[in-house]
């Protein structure tokens, strides 16, 4: 039996509002708790991969507390976490998560090449070192990271506009919004963006983002 098949056999019946005031989660939290172990039952990689950041646990940290809690040992298992670590190391080679900086930007009059020469501006890519972290260290690096740029290019960023929030896409279609001082506002799914290319003699030579690049928020 796996370990997520073991979680879900233990918490059939049982009242994950009770569970997550046992962790030790405020009134207000407990709904958020209870998500999240949700996602431990549901989702491929138990949660491992998706960065959830509630100031009191990390992916793997909620984990081994949830499975301290029912009274499930982890020994037996680590050799199965560590498999999907390894699985989500890979993926997150393949794909490169980067910062996406928002300001709103609608197209009016602007010339698109202009546009394609500052589109790199919008985008900060997280090395490879940053890329290979847990979760939670990323958030952390990307905290510092979104404060730093506010403050070096004085919350403006050229033609794009005013900065008005940071949005971390850590996989192809997951992100989480910061605000300029690296708070996170919430998770949400990344929207695709309409996009404008420059071609020469049928070849595409850049990608220009028109609209805004907004994750869904409800």
């Amino acid at each position: 039996m796996t370990l997520q098949q073991e979680l879900q056999l233990r918490l059939a019946n049982v009242d994950r509002r009770e569970i997550a005031q046992l962790m030790g989660y405020r009134p207000h939290r407990i709904d958020k708790c209870v998500e999240r172990i949700q996602l431990q039952l549901t989702d491929p990689y138990l949660g491992l991969g998706k960065g959830r950041f509630d100031f009191k646990y990390s992916d793997e940290g909620f984990l081994r507390a949830l499975c301290e809690l029912v009274g499930l040992g982890l020994e037996t298992y680590e050799d199965e976490i560590a498999g999907l670590r390894r699985e989500l190391d890979e993926r997150r080679q393949v794909f490169k998560s980067y910062v996406f900086v928002d300001t709103g930007f609608q197209r009016t009059t602007e010339p698109v090449f202009v546009l394609a020469l500052s589109e790199s501006r919008r985008r900060i890519y997280l090395d490879a070192d940053t890329r290979m972290l847990p979760m939670d260290q990323q958030v952390s690096c990307v905290q510092k990271m979104v404060r730093d740029h506010f403050e070096a290019c004085k919350g403006t960023l050229g033609i794009w506009g005013n900065i008005r929030r940071y949005l971390f896409v850590y996989e192809e279609n997951e992100q989480l919004i910061l605000t300029p001082d690296g708070i996170i506002v919430r998770e949400t799914v990344k929207e695709e963006a309409v996009c404008a290319q420059l071609s020469s003699k049928g070849k595409v030579l850049s990608g220009v983002l028109l609209y805004n690049h907004a994750g869904n928020e409800g």
